[in-house]
């Protein structure tokens, strides 16, 4: 990403951080996608069993596929081959080590936006 927009997440990408913090929440700017990936990978431990819910950006960056060439434990309902085997992967997400989520949206003062459904 190059342009304006671009220099609109550097400019606010670091302030929406301080105001997460000032929430209790820990933040992190990654200006790449490369970057963030290599954040999330970073911020796992590698005994953790890793799930997630429905995060298109986990996708989009491909951390599931990083965590996979890794050989961090999964939980991926996405291979189950039958509704029970899914039913048994989403209860056992419930108690996995780490869980990817994402919400809709963050306002400019740290607040999270979660629209489900």
């Amino acid at each position: 990403m190059k342009g304006p927009k671009k220099m609109m997440y550097d400019k606010s990408g670091p302030k929406l951080v301080q105001a997460l913090e000032k929430r209790n929440m820990e933040g992190y700017y990654c200006p790449t996608a490369e970057e963030a990936v290599a954040k999330v990978l970073e911020l796992i431990p590698m005994d953790h069993t890793v799930s997630w819910g429905g995060v298109m950006t986990a996708d989009q960056l491909g951390v599931k596929q990083a965590l996979a060439r890794r050989g961090q434990p999964l939980i991926d309902r996405d291979t189950a081959k039958t509704p029970d085997e899914r039913m048994d992967m989403l209860r056992q997400a419930l108690t996995c080590d780490t869980f990817l989520m994402s919400s809709n949206a963050i306002s400019e003062d740290g607040q999270l936006v979660n629209i489900d459904g």
